[in-house]
């Protein structure tokens, strides 16, 4: 399984997530028209250290809602799910993962849709092949 696959997996089947977005969420691009609110993730970085057998990819999860506190909340279940994260993601056949690395979120109001975006942004360091 790959770390995008593991990381879907992982927001597909948070509850809470659920209760906020339904099933809008996206690998890097949302469908035209999708309705807020909607969780966007895509790999923003990935440096290729070829000397150490681990990756380390900087991930973005784009929250969108209407509603900056709810952009905020949908942004805290996210951080929730992966602060800290160790273990196998994405269930049975995942992708071993030794540490979920928190960076930061900074809400901003899109102004061509008027909607609110609190991106959340984390490190996932994981083997080549796990």
């Amino acid at each position: 399984m790959t770390i995008e696959r593991a990381i879907q997996a992982t927001l597909e089947g948070s509850v809470d997530l659920a209760a906020k977005v339904n099933d809008r969420i996206f690998y890097s691009l949302a469908p035209p028209k999708t309705p807020a609110p909607n969780v966007v993730h895509l790999e923003v970085s990935s440096p290729d250290v070829p000397q150490v057998p681990f990756y380390r990819p900087r991930w973005q999860f784009s929250c969108w809602a209407e509603r900056q506190d709810s952009a905020r909340e949908i942004a805290r279940i996210v951080r929730d799910l992966f602060i800290r994260y160790r273990g196998i993601m994405g269930g049975a056949g995942g992708v071993a993962v030794s540490q979920g690395s928190y960076i930061d979120s900074i809400p901003y109001r899109d102004p061509e849709t008027g909607w609110w975006n609190a991106p959340v942004e984390f490190y996932f360091i994981h083997r080549e092949g796990d």
